[in-house]
């Protein structure tokens, strides 16, 4: 982890065209007392970079810390000498703006009330002045200014107090905010209070002003105290970076937005994941990266976990009841609950098919998996004089009853010729769902028994007739459909 640097990047323009030249022409720069040897040490140039100050000893203290640190206020009282002086003129030939370099051929003029010094400006930069004699009282209650100086100085004399490193606070933040696992609690809280508190000194210190000696004294023993914090953290940071257990930033951040109690029970437990909090860590990327994990915990190798799907864990079962494997899915949520967190904190943690809730299963309707229930309960329906089919046509999924069976299920004589019953992939699935991980043919028989006697008496069945009737109409609308979507 890169250590807190100081921000020295000597090609960085710090004062560009336009400030430049506002100030080499303007009169409130010249205040030494609360800009230094700004107003000299500007003159000549086209535009300032930290170089320029780091090597022109022109600049003293004042100057730098106006313009690292409190340029804002700066040019505000700047551009409140300038007006629009009403004056402008369409040149033959393109001008560049004195503030920007930008060619016009409109040309405004802008100038200094109190130095009466004059500029000419393109139609860009004019919209920073235009009005300004109007819009802003130039005559200000002396009081008000006054007090609005003394703020300005106060800033001024605060950023003098480290220079060299005039970032630290800022940068301190940043750190702080990208550091990419979560801190122990305690840690964690006094670097947020460290950063607190330098800014607090800053912020009183500007708006109620007090002892600055005193002020710097305390500035650099908050600062102090960060760094110690910081290097605890780095360390911490070394040491935990590879633990699987680890909570991270991703992580860290979704968890306190969720529910901040169980975020706090992580970082009291320095950051690292226990059963308990594992639970509710259901997030998609940390899901994903752990489903290696999760398969090498399985008990039953005929299933397995094959990716992600939003917010659900999709599995495939694969075994003699499914040659080409049955896909199915739980909610991520559930399956974190009550397997995931165990298989990332308990060693020797194992979980089967026997551990899988059938009521939380959801199995997508595609043919593949069609297919496989079909292989899997034909069999047994055969057996009581049924089958499932699927209409080579439309796709319509029928009951059909391939033997009489008039005792067992109450089948009316004049009802014998009427032996196919139209169903849906949902009902299937209703019968289907409670036997999904059962080896015995019994389980099968007797879910879809209890389902066919309800719906021998309920609806109605058709002859062989009826259904290619119906199948021949489906299928000519299905045709005509095709053709309008080609057309």
């Amino acid at each position: 982890m890169a250590k807190i640097k100081n921000s020295n990047n000597s090609k960085i323009v710090v004062l560009n065209q336009g400030e430049t030249i506002l100030i080499q022409n303007s009169e409130v720069p010249k205040n030494k007392d609360l800009y230094g040897n700004l107003f000299l040490a500007v003159q000549g140039y086209k535009h300032i970079t930290r170089k320029d100050l780091d090597e022109n000893k022109m600049f003293d203290d004042k100057a730098k810390a106006t313009i690292l640190a409190n340029k804002k206020e700066l040019m505000e009282n700047v551009m409140e000498e300038w007006v629009y002086t009403e004056h402008s003129e369409i040149s033959e030939k393109k001008i560049p703006c004195q503030l920007c370099s930008r060619p016009n051929t409109f040309v405004y003029y802008i100038r200094n009330q109190k130095t009466e010094a004059e500029l000419h400006v393109g139609s860009e930069c004019i919209k920073r002045f235009k009005g300004i004699g109007n819009i802003k009282q130039i005559g200000r209650d002396k009081r008000e200014a006054n007090k609005r100086l003394e703020k300005e100085k106060r800033k001024i004399e605060f950023s003098q107090i480290d220079l060299r490193d005039i970032d630290f606070v800022q940068d301190s933040e940043q750190k702080f905010k990208e550091i990419d696992i979560v801190l122990p609690y305690e840690l964690y809280t006094s670097i947020e209070l460290s950063l607190r508190n330098l800014n607090y000194l800053r912020t009183d210190y500007v708006q109620n002003g007090g002892d600055f000696q005193k002020t710097k004294e305390k500035y650099f023993e908050l600062k102090k105290n960060h760094i110690k914090l910081w290097n605890q953290a780095e360390e911490f940071y070394s040491k935990n970076k590879n633990n699987p257990l680890i909570c991270n930033k991703h992580v860290g951040s979704w968890i306190k937005e969720k529910d901040k109690n169980i975020w706090i029970s992580i970082s009291k437990n320095n950051g690292i994941f226990s059963t308990e909090t594992l639970k509710f860590i259901y997030e998609q990327e940390f899901i994903k990266e752990h489903i290696k994990d999760f398969n090498q915990c399985r008990e039953d190798k005929d299933i397995r976990i094959i990716r992600k799907n939003g917010n659900n864990i999709v599995f495939q079962i694969k075994n003699r009841n499914y040659p080409k494997g049955l896909i199915f899915e739980v909610q991520s949520k559930w399956f974190m609950e009550n397997i995931g967190c165990y298989c990332l904190s308990e060693k020797n943690y194992q979980f089967g098919k026997k551990d899988i809730d059938v009521t939380k299963i959801i199995i997508p309707e595609t043919p593949r998996n069609l297919e496989e229930i079909l292989n899997r309960i034909n069999y047994v329906l055969e057996k009581m004089g049924f089958i499932i089919e699927v209409s080579g046509i439309t796709n319509y999924i029928y009951y059909k009853r391939i033997r009489k069976q008039l005792e067992e299920f109450n089948i009316k004589k004049q009802d014998i010729n009427n032996i196919y019953k139209k169903i849906n992939f949902v009902m299937i699935i209703e019968s289907f769902r409670p036997i999904i991980f059962s080896e015995d043919d019994e389980s099968v028989k007797k879910s879809f028994k209890i389902r066919l006697r309800l719906l021998i008496h309920r609806g109605k069945w058709i002859t062989k007739q009826e259904k290619e009737d119906n199948e021949r109409i489906a299928g000519k609308e299905t045709a005509l459909q095709k053709q309008r979507e080609f057309i």
